[in-house]
């Protein structure tokens, strides 16, 4: 009983704290702080700290970090806040003795955070909802984990501020990569509110 409590309990806590990062996008009270940001290390701290859920639902959770890619103007926060969300669907939909691979890459213009799993994948029809708000696939997550609908239009939502672009790529039965682009430099109009 006590377990289930605790579940209910985290269950109505992320739902509460999604709904208000909701209310503050839609406020305008959702701000930017941009400074230099090192994209490869939020990556590497956000692996490492995932590590745990990894082992506990026997994933292999691994990582590869383009050494070329520079200090971005960003929100290391909101950036950690979209990585630490992408890896944790990832681990959500991925079943036992499956793969999750965080990488990044950097093109001249932009470093891309690639988050890949070996989860049921995901159909066209549903990609095309599943970045606005309350939008849930049809996979079951693995572990029994629950899902507010919000954190991949939160995730959107910040990288629509940061001039960058986040999406998905994805073929059911095989898996999905999830991919968010940040531009070297944020565009300055974002730096206060949106």
């Amino acid at each position: 009983i006590v377990a289930i409590m605790r579940r209910n309990v985290a269950r109505m806590e992320a739902l509460v704290n999604d709904m208000l990062e909701v209310f503050r996008l839609y406020r305008g009270a959702f701000t930017l702080n941009l400074v230099e940001t090192q994209i490869n290390q939020l990556v590497e701290d956000n692996v490492v700290s995932f590590y745990p859920n990894a082992i506990e639902k026997d994933i292999t959770l691994d990582f590869l970090l383009d050494s070329r890619a520079p200090l971005v103007e960003a929100d290391p926060f909101r950036v950690n806040q979209v990585i630490a969300n992408l890896i944790s669907n990832a681990l959500k939909y991925t079943p036992k003795g499956g793969m999750v691979e965080v990488s990044t890459a950097w093109d001249g213009k932009e470093v891309t955070v690639s988050v890949k799993d070996t989860g049921p994948g995901i159909t066209p029809e549903e990609q095309a909802k599943l970045f606005e708000s309350f939008s849930k696939g049809s996979a079951e997550a693995t572990g029994g984990e629950e899902s507010t609908g919000l954190g991949l239009y939160i995730c959107r939502r910040i990288m629509e501020m940061h001039g960058g672009r986040i999406w998905v790529e994805s073929e059911p039965g095989v898996g999905s990569t999830f991919r968010a682009s940040f531009p070297k430099k944020a565009p300055k109009t974002r730096e206060r509110k949106t």
